[in-house]
């Protein structure tokens, strides 16, 4: 699979992504059809980025159909368009229910694409 990965300060390549591994039963596949670029995004670019590792997939705003679901997802399923917001959360703490996902009590404000621990959406496939 295909992304855009951080190599270092002002150096992102078009090269071979990290391989997806589901984070768990409630996780989807999702095929890229248009990714975002914002402001995170360049403070990632320019080096003043949440993570000094590199070789990680960028990116936390896109759209896309899901290819693929966990067991335990019933919202959604394969072929569904799905837009993807920068923010994860859980869905069920009250932040999350209350529309704040940034504040979710279980997932502590992760995004996407700010560090190695959660791949970026800038890329043929993405694990959310």
């Amino acid at each position: 699979m295909k992304g855009l990965l951080y190599q270092g300060r002002r150096d992102i390549a078009y090269g071979e992504a990290p391989e997806l591994k589901p984070e768990d039963t409630r996780s989807a596949i999702v095929k890229m059809t248009a990714c975002g670029i914002c402001g995170s995004d360049l403070h990632i670019y320019q080096g003043h980025g949440f993570s000094e590792e590199t070789g990680y997939c960028v990116g936390h705003e896109a759209v896309g159909e899901i290819v693929e679901t966990g067991s335990g997802v019933s919202r959604f399923r394969t072929g569904d368009r799905v837009m993807i917001s920068a923010a994860v959360g859980c869905g069920a703490c009250v932040p999350c229910m209350s529309g704040n996902m940034n504040e979710c009590d279980t997932h502590g404000g992760r995004c996407y694409g700010l560090g190695p621990g959660l791949q970026g959406v800038q890329a043929e496939y993405a694990m959310v």
